[in-house]
C-alpha cells in the first residue's frame, strides 16, 4: 500500500481559480465571499471528519474526500479538487492506498486551498 505516483500530474492545475467562480456565479464577488467564508467555516469539522474517516475505513475515508471534494471545488481549488476525486475514484476502484496518505493529501488540499482563498479575500473589492 502506498500512495499515487500519477497525483503529480496535476501540480498545474492553479491551486485556486476563485475569479472564475466569481464569474460563474454572474460576477458576483460578494456572493463568492459568503460561499468562501462557509468553506472556510467548516475547514475544522472537514479536518476532524478526515482524521475520524482514514482511521475507520476505506468506506468511511471515501464518503469523506467526496465531501471534501465537492468542496474544493466550490470554491475553486481545481487543483486539490482533481487530487483528491483522483484518490477518491482509486478507493472506490478498490486500490491499495494508504488511508492515512490520502488523509494527508487531502488535508493538503484543504490547507493550500485556505491559504489561497484568504489571499483572494485580502484582496480589495472591485474590478
Amino acid at each position: 500500500m502506498g500512495g499515487m505516483p500519477d497525483i503529480e500530474e496535476f501540480y498545474d492545475l492553479p491551486v485556486l481559480d476563485a475569479d472564475w467562480v466569481v464569474r460563474d456565479m454572474g460576477d458576483d464577488p460578494e456572493s463568492y465571499r459568503e460561499v468562501a467564508s462557509m468553506f472556510l467555516k467548516d475547514l475544522p469539522v472537514l479536518r476532524a471528519t478526515l482524521a475520524q474517516g482514514a482511521r475507520s475505513s476505506s468506506a468511511a475515508l471515501i464518503s469523506v474526500i467526496h465531501e471534501v471534494a465537492n468542496s474544493l471545488g466550490v470554491i475553486g481549488a481545481r487543483r486539490g479538487t482533481a487530487r483528491v476525486r483522483l484518490a477518491e475514484r482509486r478507493l472506490r476502484e478498490g486500490a491499495q492506498i494508504d488511508l492515512l496518505w490520502v488523509e494527508q493529501l487531502a488535508v493538503e488540499a484543504l490547507a493550500l486551498a485556505e491559504e489561497a482563498l484568504l489571499a483572494w479575500m485580502s484582496r480589495p473589492p472591485g474590478p
